[in-house]
């Protein structure tokens, strides 16, 4: 909803962190929807038992390993970087890295081909 600057979502945040979510560079949210969208695509094909979710996965760790990255050097409000925030990155990133276990998992005991 921030990249689509939706108005009403955007309406309960602050100014600060509206122009923070706004005036993200191209590059950092390529890499937020590579993160995001490849760990949809690896849903979607874990569920169709298809041996691509592994690479989806993969590609969404690439996503999300360069935008934990930025956000530990990028300055950001207040807000947005509280113990909550990193509390849940944290849960991101085991999710991730379960299904990516599991996924491998899947593949070598032939669940998915």
């Amino acid at each position: 909803m921030t990249q689509a600057e939706n108005a009403a979502y955007l309406s309960n945040f602050s100014p600060e962190e509206r122009m923070y979510f706004t005036r993200l560079p191209m590059w950092q949210i390529a890499f937020w929807a590579l993160g995001v969208w490849g760990s949809v695509a690896g849903s979607l094909l874990l569920l169709l038992r298809s041996r691509w979710a592994l690479a989806a996965f993969i590609v969404s760790l690439l996503g999300l390993v360069i935008t934990t990255l930025v956000s530990l050097f990028q300055p950001a409000p207040e807000s947005l970087t509280g113990l909550v925030n990193w509390v849940m990155t944290g849960v991101v990133w085991a999710i991730l890295i379960a299904l990516i276990w599991y996924s491998r998992r899947a593949m070598a005991r032939g669940w998915i081909a």
